[in-house]
């Protein structure tokens, strides 16, 4: 499960830019989270409520949004966008052409977006 380290990480990068700014407190961590990422959400949340415990994140909520998946085909060279693409079919392809030899432009995003603190 590395949803685990995702979340220990995200959770030591918002404590490092809360105490840069004086906060003392995490209310909240936004991620902008790509359909392509290869991340559980049930897992990272799970993750993230074990791995925030004893820190000034403990009662901080992770919000995500979701980026759906856009990219060019390279072999009908069609711009695509997947909105209903879940984890669960594991390949991607062309819509259009059912090629796999795509470049994926969005979808694979995993950052933090904003951080809410006090």
């Amino acid at each position: 499960m590395h949803e685990l380290s995702i979340a220990q990480n995200i959770v030591d990068i918002a404590i490092k830019e809360c105490k840069k700014v004086g906060g003392k407190k995490i209310n909240c961590i936004t991620l902008k989270l790509g359909k392509a990422a290869g991340v559980n959400i049930k897992c990272l949340l799970f993750a993230f409520n074990v791995v925030k415990e004893g820190s000034i994140a403990e009662n901080a909520v992770l919000n995500y949004e979701e980026v759906d998946i856009e990219g060019t085909c390279m072999k009908c060279k069609k711009f695509f966008k997947l909105k209903d693409w879940c984890m669960d079919y594991y390949i991607i392809c062309c819509p259009l052409c059912g090629s796999l030899e795509i470049n994926l432009c969005k979808g694979k995003e995993l950052e933090i977006y904003e951080i809410d603190v006090e």
